[in-house]
C-alpha cells in the first residue's frame, strides 16, 4: 500500500468517528462526553500528522534507493529459495536481454534454464550452509538463448525461525574477462609449441643436474624419448674425457662463482654412439637463490667432423671451403686476410674480394661485443689467436651486414696454424657461422618469458577481492624495470576525485634521500592536474595524449623544460598511460635504462599497463559491491522499520475502533510481530 491508499484510508476512518461521534452524542449524552469524543479526534490528528511526515520522509529515501537500485551498473536481483524473481534492475534486465520485469518474472531460476543447472546447484548448496555467496562464477541463459558467464554475489535473509524468506544478490557479467582468460591461455600454449618445435635443445636442470625439463628436440639429440629423459640425470650424458669439466662448470655455476656461459663438450647417446655438444648455460633463479640452470644446445658433431676433414685433406678442404655454408677467411702472419670463402661474403653482406688484403687489426669495423660494447679489430677471435698462438672457440660477436643494414651474430672459431718446427704462428683461419636466427629467437624466447612470468604473477592478484592497488604497482615495478633495464620506474593511479596522479612506487627517481622534492611527511608523490586541465610537462604527455610514447633525447624532447632541482637527472624516459576502455586511470613511467628505449619496451609495458588497468577494474568492482551491499542492507532496514511503525499505528487505530466499539479496521495485524506478516515474506 502506497502513502497516498493510506492516506485516503484515514481521512475515511476520520470522518467515520466524526459520524459516529455525532450519533452517539444524539442517542444520549452518558454515552461519551464531548470532551472524551475531542481527545480521541485530537489523538487521530496526531497520528495522522506522524504518519503523513513518515510517509514523506519514506518517500524520500524510497526515492533515493530506488534511484541507486535502478541505476546500479552492475545486476540486482531478488530471488526466492523456490526460484522465483520478486525484483531485478534495469542492468540485470539489459544483461540478459529482457525487456521488461514482467518478462523476466515469468520465467523461474529452477524450472526454465536461465541458470545451468550445475551453476545453480552450487549456488544453494553454499548459500544454504553459509547464508552467502560470494564472486561465484557460472553460466547463465540469456533471453535469446545465448550463454554468458557471470560472477555473483548474494547472500541469505531469513526470518524469525531461521527460516530463508528470499535471497538478495549482486552479478556481474565476466564475459569478456574469461575471453581475455582463455586468449591468455592460447597465448601461453603457442608459446610452449615454440618451445616444443624448436631446432635448438632445452633443457632445465636442479643444482644436482638432474633434468627437470627438456623440450623435444634435447631427447631427439640424445635418442631418448621425452618419458625417458624425465629424471634423467645431466652429467650421465656426458662423455666422460668431458665429465670433470662440464661437473665443475656447474658446481661453481649453482655455487654462485664467475663461469663460463658458452662451451662444448662431448654426449653420450642412448646408442652409445658420441655426439659434439655447444651449450650456453645461465642460472636459474628464483627468490634472489639460484636453484639450477638453463641451457640451450646445438648439435656441433657435424661442424667438428667438418673442421677435422678440413686439416686432414687440401683436396676435400678446398672443396668444402668453396661449397660449405660456414664462413671461412685465412690471415696470414700480419693479421692480413689473404683469402675469403664464398659463404663468408654472403654471410658478411660483402662483394667478393672486397676484403682482402685488409689487415683486420688496422681496419675500423662496425662490431660489437654480446654485451653491445664495441669490439675493435684487435679483440677479434683471428687476431687473438694470432697472437697467443691459442685456439679460440665459440666467441660471439655482432657486425653490421650493410645489405641488411642491420646487425647479424656470428659464433666464430679461430685456429692458429704452425710452420714446423716453430711456435710462433705463420697465421691464422676463422670459421664462422650465422647464428642470428638463433639470438633472436633466444633473445625472444627469453623476453617473452618475462612478459609472461610477469603477467602469471600478476594474474592472481588481479582476481583476488583482497588485493590493493598499491600491492599490484609493487608487483608491477621491478618486472618494468627488468623487462626494459631501467634504473627509475614510477607507477601510479588517478585520483578520481580531483584527477591527480598519485605515485604508489618511488624508486632512486623519487628517493626522498637524493630527490628534494618530496615532502619528508609524505612518501607518496603528487602529480597535480592544471587548471586548464592538462598535465604538466613531458610526464604528463601520456596522460594528456592518452597514448604511450618513449624518447631517447630527453633533452631535445619538445615537451622538456629540464630537470627540477634535487630531482635526479633524467637522460631516456617511456611513458605508459593505463586506460580502461576510454578512461584514464594511471600511469607507468620508466627512465634511464642501460640501452636505448625501443618498441618493444613500449609493448612490454603496454601489455603491464592492460593488467594494471584490469586490477583497477577489479577494485572498482569490490568496492563498488561492498558499497552496494552496505547501501541495500540499510534499505532493508529502512524499510523494515518503517513496516514495524505502519503496523503500531494501524493496531493504534485498532484500539481506538475497539474503545468505539467498531469492528477492528486492520485486524490481520492485531497483536501480530512484523517478520509474521506473509506480506513481508512475500
Amino acid at each position: 500500500m502506497n502513502n497516498r491508499d493510506k492516506e485516503s484510508e484515514l481521512a475515511i476512518l476520520r470522518k467515520e468517528v466524526e459520524e459516529l461521534r455525532k450519533k452517539k452524542l444524539h442517542e444520549t449524552d452518558t454515552i461519551q462526553p464531548e470532551v472524551e469524543n475531542r481527545k480521541l479526534i485530537h489523538e487521530l490528528d496526531v497520528y495522522e500528522t506522524e504518519l503523513a511526515m513518515q510517509n514523506e520522509e519514506i518517500e524520500k529515501n524510497d526515492n533515493k534507493y530506488r534511484n541507486l537500485f535502478e541505476n546500479a551498473v552492475l545486476g540486482i536481483y531478488r530471488t526466492t529459495p523456490e526460484g522465483k524473481i520478486l525484483m531485478s534492475n534495469n542492468a540485470l534486465l539489459d544483461m540478459l536481454g529482457f525487456s521488461s520485469f514482467d518478462d523476466l518474472r515469468k520465467r523461474n531460476l529452477d524450472k526454465d534454464g536461465l541458470v545451468s543447472q550445475s551453476g545453480r546447484s552450487l549456488f544453494k548448496n553454499e548459500i544454504d550452509s553459509k547464508g552467502t555467496v560470494s564472486g561465484l562464477e557460472s553460466i547463465w541463459i540469456k533471453a535469446n538463448g545465448d550463454e554468458i558467464y557471470v560472477r555473483e554475489s548474494s547472500i541469505a535473509i531469513r526470518g524469525s525461525n531461521n527460516e530463508i524468506l528470499y535471497y538478495e544478490g549482486i552479478v556481474e557479467d565476466i564475459s569478456q574477462i574469461r575471453h581475455d582468460r582463455e586468449a591468455l591461455l592460447e597465448k601461453e600454449k603457442k608459446y610452449q609449441d615454440l618451445i616444443e618445435k624448436a631446432k635448438i635443445g632445452i633443457f632445465v636442470d636442479d643444482i644436482d643436474g638432474n633434468i627437470i625439463y627438456c623440450n623435444h628436440r634435447y631427447s631427439e639429440l640424445f635418442g631418448y624419448t621425452e618419458d625417458e629423459m624425465k629424471g634423467q640425470n645431466l652429467f650421465r650424458l656426458v662423455y666422460y674425457e668431458d665429465y670433470d669439466r662440464v661437473i665443475n662448470y656447474h658446481k661453481n655455476r649453482v655455487d654462485g662463482k664467475v663461469e663460463v656461459s658458452r662451451y662444448e663438450f662431448r654426449g653420450i647417446r642412448k646408442d652409445k654412439t658420441i655426439i659434439h655438444i655447444q651449450v650456453d648455460v645461465s642460472p636459474l633463479i628464483k627468490d634472489n637463490k639460484i636453484i639450477g640452470t638453463t641451457s640451450f644446445i646445438w648439435d656441433i658433431t657435424e661442424q667438428k667432423k667438418t673442421l677435422k676433414n678440413l686439416q686432414n685433406s687440401e683436396e676435400k678442404f678446398r672443396t668444402l671451403y668453396e661449397t660449405t655454408h660456414h664462413g671461412i677467411i685465412y690471415l696470414d702472419a700480419s693479421g692480413t686476410i689473404i683469402s675469403v670463402n664464398p659463404a663468408a661474403y654472403k654471410i658478411l653482406g660483402l662483394a667478393a674480394n672486397s676484403i682482402v688484403g685488409i689487415k683486420v687489426e688496422e681496419q675500423r669495423w662496425n662490431a660489437i661485443h654480446e654485451d653491445g660494447s664495441d669490439l675493435p679489430g684487435k679483440d677479434f677471435p683471428s687476431i687473438v689467436a694470432l697472437k697467443t698462438g691459442e685456439e679460440v672457440h665459440n666467441k660471439v660477436i655482432g657486425i653490421f651486414n650493410d645489405s641488411k643494414k642491420e646487425f647479424i651474430w656470428l659464433n666464430i672459431h679461430a685456429f692458429p696454424q704452425f710452420s714446423p718446427g716453430l711456435k710462433v704462428p705463420n697465421g691464422v683461419y676463422a670459421t664462422f657461422s650465422d647464428i642470428t636466427e638463433s639470438k633472436k629467437m633466444e633473445k625472444e624466447m627469453l623476453w617473452k618469458a618475462q612478459i609472461d612470468e610477469a603477467i602469471a604473477e600478476l594474474y592472481q592478484p588481479i582476481i583476488s577481492p583482497t588485493t590493493t592497488i598499491i600491492e599490484i604497482a609493487l608487483i608491477i615495478k621491478p618486472y618494468a624495470q627488468r623487462l626494459t633495464t631501467s634504473t627509475q620506474c614510477v607507477v601510479g593511479t588517478i585520483n578520481t576525485e580531483n584527477g591527480d596522479l598519485v605515485a604508489h612506487t618511488l624508486t632512486e627517481m623519487m628517493d626522498n634521500k637524493q630527490c628534494t622534492i618530496i615532502e619528508e611527511s609524505d612518501k607518496r608523490f603528487i602529480f597535480p592536474l592544471g587548471k586548464d586541465g592538462q598535465y604538466g610537462k613531458m610526464w604528463g604527455q601520456s596522460l594528456n595524449t592518452k597514448q604511450p610514447f618513449y624518447t631517447n633525447g630527453v633533452k631535445m624532447h619538445p615537451t622538456s623544460e629540464g630537470t627540477p632541482k634535487g630531482h635526479v637527472l633524467i637522460e631516456k624516459y617511456l611513458s605508459v598511460p593505463v586506460m580502461l576502455e576510454q578512461e584514464l586511470v594511471g600511469q607507468i613511467s620508466l627512465a634511464n635504462p642501460s640501452r636505448d628505449y625501443t618498441d618493444n619496451d613500449l609493448f612490454a609495458i603496454s601489455r603491464l599497463a592492460e593488467f594494471f588497468s584490469m586490477a583497477i577494474r577489479n577494485q572498482r568492482y569490490v568496492e563498488d559491491l561492498k558499497s552496494r551491499t552496505d547501501e541495500l542492507e540499510t534499505f532493508n532496514n529502512l524499510m523494515i522499520n518503517r513496516e514495524m511503525r505502519n503496523i503500531e499505528l494501524k493496531e493504534e487505530v485498532n484500539n481506538f475502533c475497539k474503545e468505539l466499539g467498531r469492528p477492528l479496521r486492520f485486524p490481520d495485524v492485531w497483536n501480530k510481530n512484523i517478520l509474521d506478516n506473509p506480506d513481508i515474506k512475500e
